[in-house]
């Protein structure tokens, strides 16, 4: 029997109002009425296709998923594992309500861009003000997943040194045991900038994409990427556990640090694992029918899993690593001695 008070029993179009609808969106939503029909599963495995709700979470995901995902071990550590996990949290229900706050405002001045919105919510001078903050707050948000690249690079390095060049001196070291380099060494510096000036070049192409969902295949493959790099990593966190505690190296701050000026550092990083302000109402204007119950859903459904992801990576890599040996990425761990194979 059929609950009438169920929001799934509610139809998505309304007879009544039948006529306002034009040809194409009368048969989109019809064939919404169809999708929401089928099974849980083939639901979830059917092919994406443009303006479905799995398209828009993809690319939100991969978004605020980056390589910064990496850090957040590091993170923690710095908080301790209660407070770091604790942290995570806040910050997403924070960002729950941003991005919530950002729908409600647009759908009432019907802007189709962020800055659009704050001027038509806030008036003219905001408006000038969110143009030239927008600037910024993209330029920061490339330079910091720039910067995550470079570290990156710095590991591909360190990983072939010795086996296809042999680039790394003593003096490069900043500290061997964190796989850190000296980033003002002549050298390194040399290699950063060149390196900083070609991924701008690569970039540029991205940057002209006119939609949000052009990049979905490029999104879905880095997600399977990076997914990889954190099964490797979780996959291998119990044998360094077992070979720290065996030498009688490894610690944990199970509760919270002592405070410092770093945790302000540390929770704004995380916050930024959550962001997506910037582009997400270019992927509200593209998801099909965006009424107000499939934005709420899709907002649900990207940030509690981001939430759950951050908090049982993070968690478990700190819980396995413990204290003084995470690096500020966790995939540029040193091996333990005695390791069989070099960490991947």
């Amino acid at each position: 029997m059929s609950n009438a008070l169920d929001p799934r029993s509610a139809p998505l179009i309304d007879e009544d109002r039948i006529s306002t609808y034009s040809q194409p969106e009368h048969a989109d939503l019809h064939r919404l009425e169809g999708v929401r029909s089928l099974g849980c599963l083939q639901r979830l495995f059917r092919r994406p296709e443009k303006g479905s709700m799995r398209t828009m979470i993809t690319t939100w995901f991969r978004i605020c998923i980056g390589v910064g995902i990496m850090a957040l071990p590091k993170y923690i550590e710095g908080f301790g594992l209660a407070l770091g996990i604790a942290m995570i949290v806040l910050a997403g229900f924070i960002s729950i309500f941003a991005y919530a706050a950002i729908f409600e405002a647009r759908d009432r001045v019907g802007a189709q861009d962020l800055i659009s919105t704050v001027g038509g919510v806030l008036g003219p001078r905001f408006h000038k003000a969110a143009k030239a903050t927008m600037v910024l707050d993209q330029f920061f948000a490339v330079l910091i997943h720039v910067v995550i690249s470079w570290n990156l690079m710095c590991y591909i390095i360190i990983f072939f040194d010795g086996r296809l060049w042999n680039f790394i001196t003593p003096d490069m070291w900043e500290d061997i045991k964190t796989y850190s380099l000296k980033q003002y060494h002549p050298e390194i510096f040399r290699l950063r900038a060149i390196f900083f000036s070609v991924l701008w070049v690569l970039l540029i192409p991205l940057f002209l994409k006119k939609k949000m969902e052009s990049l979905k295949g490029l999104s879905l493959g880095y997600l399977v990427l990076l997914f990889l790099l954190v099964g490797v990593v979780v996959a291998e966190g119990p044998s360094f556990r077992a070979a720290y505690t065996s030498r009688g190296d490894y610690a944990i701050d199970y509760t919270w640090t002592a405070p410092n000026f770093k945790w302000l550092f540390y929770f704004f990083s995380v916050l930024l694992g959550f962001y997506c302000q910037s582009y997400v109402i270019h992927l509200r204007n593209e998801l099909l029918h965006p009424t107000p119950q499939r934005l709420s859903k899709a907002l649900r459904i990207t940030m509690g899993s981001e939430m759950v992801l951050y908090v049982c990576f993070g968690g478990f890599a700190y819980f396995c690593f413990g204290r003084g040996h995470i690096p500020d990425l966790i995939f540029l761990r040193k091996p333990f001695e005695g390791k069989a194979t070099d960490t991947v």
